[in-house]
Formats: C-alpha cells, structure tokens, sequence
C-alpha cells in the first residue's frame, strides 16, 4: 500500500488541514527492500507528496544483536544513497 494513503494520514489531515501540528515519524526504513517503496518513502519525507510544516522522520531501532555501529552505519548510508 502506497505510504502516503495510509488511514493515519487520513486521520491527522481531518484534524490538522494545513499539517501545521502534525510530525510524521517513520518506523523501521530499514525494512523497504522494494526500490519503488524507498522512492516513495524517500519523496514523502523529502516534501514531494504530503507537506508537513514539523517534517517527516525516519526511526530504526536498533536490535539485541545490532551491536555493529559500522554496519549500522553501513546501513543508513546505503538507504541514502538508493534514492
């Protein structure tokens, strides 16, 4: 499902019109693996779809046995540069 027809975006531009209050926080970016679902998770967050005035951040919590900081790194910087 498209990330930005989501029910809660739904929600938040019923009470918030002009997304002035609304934070959108993405969780897990590091389970996209479909190149078309990090574009569109890369242009919501960047301002191309839904516009929100606080911004869109991106949460990947790290796990129990996620306790190699360069990998993590690794990560985050190969999911910057797909997009």
């Amino acid at each position: 499902m498209d990330i930005a027809t989501k029910e809660i975006i739904a929600l938040a531009e019923e009470y918030d019109k002009l997304g002035e209050r609304t934070l959108g926080v993405l969780t897990n970016p590091d389970l996209v693996t479909e190149s078309n679902a990090k574009i569109s998770v890369c242009n919501l967050v960047s301002w191309n779809q839904k516009s929100l005035s606080l911004g869109y951040y991106l949460v990947r919590n790290r796990g129990a046995d996620d306790d190699n900081k360069v990998e993590h790194d690794a990560l985050e910087k190969s999911f910057q540069q797909e997009t």
